[in-house]
């Protein structure tokens, strides 16, 4: 018999992939016991996971003792880890509600991804396993180096490789993100918090001291508008070919063609300015012009006297109207004046199920009604024009005598206690009413609701006088041209009243530009043939609708006005000033994108902005506490990676060269 040494098992590739693939699966199975029993049993829920740890020790500590500094285990533990990574990029984490994954992947798939623990894989044990085993390896090709400064750079480059993984989990594991959500002259030191460093919302944490918002200021990208030359073959898509400023003067030549364009004239907010006689001419087409204000939005309207479906304007969600005429009868103005009759505003509620109307009841201040279908009774307490709440959050207030946020206040009894409810008219949703949340979920119904005032005011050219037809009673007072009418409605509609003339067919309308700010941007363009004038067009941005361009039937070229930027913000700055429990100011910092304030050991920085509330900034807060551990681990590693490959180089050379 042979008594020769039996040669040594070569560490292979495939090798490495089982044997860290049994920590794999020895990690899931660890974690799915512990899943388990934890709560009911917790001898089984840490020690099985114990056991198993023992029992892979035992039946492999030889094995992994002698591939764990190998490269073929390092090729393989890092292609695991990429696999892995790649699983939890493209599998939903961390969702709460686990019918959301069987909509996604069907019920099999979801019971097979949670035992893989592919549904939270960054957490997951195995997947922690494998940077553990990482980092042994990195331990374990370094102790087997030898030492000295020939090979100084090699272990320092590995020794960085684990400080830096150390500084990645220690930010994973303890580190967090989250937003403080501040109003102007508003602190708080409340952050939500989102889970490990994902942007999914868990809790909320408690600093020990405030984050007081003093400004918050925006700053706005200009347009830069250009006329577009798009070619268009038929049967083909338009492509663009050229811009051109609109500032650029003279003729504009379409290359290849015998087409060419001048831009007239260019305006930033395009209006008209009207001009026309008023002494001494008979009301016969009498004409008010008035820009119409909805939020942010102007139009504008012309109301004829003489024209019945041209002399009054209907705020559509209000249900106030505005009449313009030259006279007022003697029928209404008796009416008027009497102030007998009062328009009262109409308040109906609406109870919906999923997409079905359950009932509706209109009311007025004192009504009660009982839900169809339920034993719960709604008392109509209060309704408000503009509700506002205050920065505490304990009050609500009357802010303004304008429909702006319409709102009614309930109160109804769910059996033990009695409750309020407010229902508001622009927001149907309850996800930031916990009232009207607390009532969905107890009556199974959701409120809707709908207003109208009914008021009514007729504008008097010849007399010069506005009344008031209002659910408060009559009114009536003079006006005078520029002055704003209040229609109500939930975005505060205006009526701001321009040009009167008695005779709108001697009226001259004249383009202008009403500022200097991109607010309704046309372009006049005169397009030519041979120098023979084709078309000419008051152009502006189509934005869905073809009304805007400059087209010329049998022509394949045609023009578009555009903007290369949109009016988009540029920067946001925040004034921040961190006050302890006492109201001392400790410090104080502007904020901006990529200019963050520090302190505490903490990051702050400009998250998020609501261009619908000027006066709302969201301050990001980043505490990662191993930062400068990987900052240190990246420094070693360039400093490693310099010295293995030109010191250590440089001296083996000048060595063969002696």
């Amino acid at each position: 018999m042979s008594t020769e040494p039996q040669p040594r098992k070569r560490l292979t590739i495939a090798r490495s992939f089982l044997l860290q693939g049994i920590a794999i699966f020895g990690a899931m199975v660890a974690q799915n016991i512990f899943s388990e029993w934890s709560g009911d049993n917790e001898y089984i829920a840490y020690g099985m996971p114990v056991i198993l740890l023992v029992l892979f020790l035992f039946l492999f500590s030889k094995e992994l003792n002698k591939a764990i500094g190998k490269l073929q285990f390092a090729i393989a533990n890092v292609a695991l880890i990429a696999i892995g990574t790649i699983i939890g990029t493209f599998v939903l984490q961390l969702v709460d509600d686990p019918r959301v994954y069987i909509d996604y992947y069907g019920e099999t798939w979801t019971h097979i991804f949670g035992y893989l623990c592919f549904t939270d894989l960054f957490h997951a044990w195995w997947y922690v396993a494998l940077f553990i085993l990482l980092v042994l390896s990195l331990i374990e090709v370094t102790r087997r180096r030898p030492w000295g400064f020939r090979h100084f750079g090699f272990h320092l480059v590995h020794v960085s490789l684990i400080v830096i993984a150390i500084g990645v989990w220690t930010d994973f594991y303890f580190g967090f993100r989250g937003i403080i959500p501040l109003t102007v002259g508003e602190k708080s030191d409340i952050v939500t918090m989102f889970f490990r460093n994902t942007t999914i919302e868990t809790e909320k944490k408690r600093l020990n001291f405030n984050i007081q918002l003093g400004r918050f200021e925006t700053e706005m990208y200009d347009h830069e508008y250009r006329i577009q030359i798009w070619h268009k073959p038929p049967g083909q898509m338009p492509t663009a070919k050229a811009v051109v400023p609109v500032e650029e003067p003279g003729v504009h030549e379409i290359a290849g063609t015998d087409l060419s364009f001048t831009i007239d004239e260019f305006y930033p907010d395009f209006s008209f300015r009207y001009e026309g006689d008023t002494a001494n001419v008979l009301p016969e087409d009498p004409v008010l012009i008035a820009d119409a204000l909805i939020g942010d939005r102007a139009q504008e309207v012309q109301l004829r006297s003489l024209v019945p479906d041209s002399k009054t304007i209907k705020e559509p969600r209000s249900g106030a109207h505005v009449t313009f005429g030259w006279y007022l009868s003697q029928q209404k103005r008796a009416q008027f004046e009497s102030a007998e009759q009062q328009v009262q505003a109409k308040h109906r509620l609406f109870m919906t199920q999923g997409d079905s109307l359950v009932g509706s009841n209109e009311f007025a201040v004192g009504d009660s009604w009982t839900i169809p279908g339920t034993d719960n009774t709604l008392t109509f307490v209060q309704a408000y024009k503009d509700l506002r709440v205050n920065t505490e959050g304990n009050e609500v207030y009357e802010a303004s005598n304008v429909y702006r946020n319409p709102a009614i206040q309930f109160e109804w009894f769910d059996g033990d206690t009695t409750k309020s409810l407010f229902v508001f008219s622009r927001f149907i949703g309850s996800d930031e009413n916990p009232m009207q949340a607390a009532f969905e979920q107890a009556v199974g119904m959701t409120p809707v609701y709908q207003f109208t005032t009914g008021e009514e005011y007729i504008v008097v050219g010849g007399e010069r006088m506005i009344y008031k037809f209002l659910n408060s009673g009559f009114e009536k007072e003079p006006f005078e041209l520029g002055d704003t009418l209040a229609i109500g409605g939930p975005d505060g509609a205006r009526l701001v009243l321009r040009d009167m003339f008695p005779n709108a067919t001697r009226v001259r309308s004249i383009p202008v530009s009403k500022s200097d700010e991109y607010k309704n941007p046309r372009a006049l363009v005169t397009m030519y043939k041979g120098g023979d004038t084709l078309a000419s067009k008051l152009m502006f941005e189509p934005r869905g609708s073809m009304d805007g361009l400059l087209r010329v039937q049998n022509e394949e070229y045609f023009l578009a006005l555009g903007s290369v930027t949109q009016h988009e913000t540029k920067s946001w700055t925040s004034l921040l000033t961190v006050v302890d429990s006492t109201g001392a100011e400790l410090h104080s910092e502007p904020v901006e994108v990529n200019r963050p304030m520090h302190y505490g050991g903490m990051l702050f920085y400009q998250l998020d902005f609501d261009p619908d509330r000027p006066d709302y900034s969201g301050i990001g807060v980043s505490y990662e506490p191993g930062l400068y551990v990987i900052y240190t681990g990246f420094y070693g590693l360039v400093i490693g990676v310099f010295l293995m490959f030109y010191v250590t180089d440089k001296k083996k050379k000048q060595k063969r060269k002696n």
